[in-house]
């Protein structure tokens, strides 16, 4: 998958808030200022759903 803009920060989510649906996803800051979540398979190989927005207007230099 591409975001279409650098990727300048990168994460696992391992917490089990949200009755654990976000765990084992990615979270990723990119320079254009969004933090996507990016959903795996179970294996961790394949994105499953695509990529959703969780915010924006971070500006150019987000931080994890």
């Amino acid at each position: 998958m591409t975001t279409g803009s650098s990727t300048n920060g990168l994460t696992e989510y391992i917490g089990t808030n949200f009755s654990g649906a976000m765990q084992g996803n990615l979270i990723a800051a990119c320079y254009d200022g969004r933090v996507l979540r990016i959903a795996l398979s179970p294996d961790g190989t394949a994105v499953t759903n695509g990529v959703e927005t969780l915010a924006t207007g971070f500006g150019n230099l987000p931080s994890m």
